[in-house]
């Protein structure tokens, strides 16, 4: 076996080191992914633990309106739902003096805590009107409500285009 030369074992050291170099820098790379990937599930269980503690600090409102529900809320009755509520807000529109210019059912939907009729209406009055309905409508001891309500102004004014649904909630289960 031959002896290495001086100039041999410098490029034998220079490699050495290099590849040293080389590992060191893939560790590195490695450790930073792994910190990384760590500060990330921190992150998201820093926000999960935060979500959670402003939810236990509103438990006692959210089971105060869970046992006002419980109390308030009656059964879905043996006859169709749908209909009452649709001659309830009819009645209360003519009470108003506005125009119904078309309405549609919306059957009962399950929803988490309590079961809902709905009747989307198209209506025409004026403001007046659409405010004197509004409260006539709500009945929140029957359960009824306005879920959505969208006004624009009619081509004569001024007079508005009401598109609005009224909502009647249950408690889930039978009566």
């Amino acid at each position: 076996m031959k002896t290495l030369q001086a100039r041999e074992k410098k490029l034998l050291w220079i490699l050495g080191g290099a590849l040293l170099l080389g590992l060191h820098l893939i560790l590195l790379q490695f450790a930073l992914r792994f910190d990384r990937a760590n500060r990330v599930r921190l992150a998201e269980g820093k926000a999960q633990l935060e979500e959670a503690q402003s939810w236990l600090q509103a438990k006692e409102i959210w089971e105060a309106r869970a046992a006002w529900l419980e109390k308030h809320l009656v059964p879905v009755p043996a006859e169709a739902p749908e209909g009452a509520l649709q001659k309830f807000a009819q009645a209360s529109a003519g009470k108003a003096n506005l125009t119904i210019e078309g309405q549609n059912l919306r059957a009962l939907r399950q929803e988490t805590r309590v079961v809902s009729v709905g009747n989307r209406m198209q209506l025409k009055g004026n403001l007046d009107q659409v405010i004197r309905w509004l409260g006539a409508v709500y009945d929140p001891d029957k359960g009824i409500a306005v879920t959505e309500l969208s006004l624009r102004l009619s081509p004569e004014p001024p007079k508005m285009m009401i598109q609005a649904e009224i909502a009647q909630f249950f408690k889930k289960g039978n009566p």
